[in-house]
């Protein structure tokens, strides 16, 4: 596949080069993947529900007790189902989108698909803008100050050129970001996230969990589980929203 990763092609417009892509994907129809997968018995690799069955599996499997309040709370605050699916990537950031001569030419790495509401897209991808390390993303390290210093910035771009075209309620996106941090921390002990990110792979135990408890509660050195960490992001913007 011809191109670069979207860094190493350009630095201007990459929040509404994002949103732009991400539009176009979930203007796409869902039915013909759906369809495929229903044809190998395979419809809940792909579906929300199916994603939450596998957390749920993965968890009892490896006796991570300590998550199982938030997958908990994950089941029983379930937004009700979209009027309209789409195709939602999963892992969408600037180094899976493939750049040539200022175009899109592709976009990598698909095994984390769902069919599922839009918003459960975007909250991936603000996960992965917020709280992956930037020495991850290519970044020189004489650059890394200033761009952590915009990451904000890309961030509010990125979802108010989404929210230009397509409507998000907060309130669905707050929950997605704590499903799409869920399924980013890592499974303990040293082994793989829940949900397979190429992003996630490369991000501690620790930090993971420092990055989520610190956005969470606003402060840093806070000594929660990622469980509390997750559930206080979400209980933190309902309470911004009230």
């Amino acid at each position: 596949m011809v191109g670069r990763p979207m860094l190493g092609e350009r630095w201007l417009g990459v929040a509404s080069t994002l949103a732009e892509m991400q539009l176009r994907l979930h203007a796409l129809d869902a039915g013909p993947l759906l369809a495929a997968m229903d044809a190998i018995g395979a419809r809940d690799d792909v579906t929300f529900d199916g994603l939450l069955t596998r957390f749920h599996n993965r968890i009892r499997r490896h006796g991570l007790d300590g998550l199982r309040p938030a997958m908990e709370w994950l089941v029983h605050h379930q937004p009700s189902a979209p009027a309209r699916p789409v195709i939602c990537h999963g892992d969408f950031h600037p180094q899976n989108v493939l750049m040539a001569e200022g175009r899109v030419t592709g976009v990598l790495d698909w095994p984390n698909t769902v069919v599922a509401d839009p918003a459960y897209d975007i909250a991936s991808t603000r996960i992965i803008l917020s709280l992956v390390p930037i020495g991850l993303a290519g970044v020189p390290a004489g650059a890394r100050a200033l761009v952590r210093a915009v990451r904000p910035l890309l961030l509010a771009r990125h979802l108010a050129a989404y929210r230009r075209q397509q409507s998000l309620d907060a309130l669905t996106l707050a929950y997605y970001e704590a499903a799409s941090g869920y399924a980013a921390a890592p499974a303990g002990g040293g082994g793989p996230p829940l949900r397979e990110s190429h992003a996630a792979r490369h991000v501690g135990v620790r930090r993971a969990r420092g990055c989520a408890v610190r956005r969470a509660h606003g402060r840093a050195g806070q000594s929660h589980s990622v469980s509390a960490g997750l559930l206080g992001r979400v209980a933190t913007r309902r309470n911004h929203l009230a």
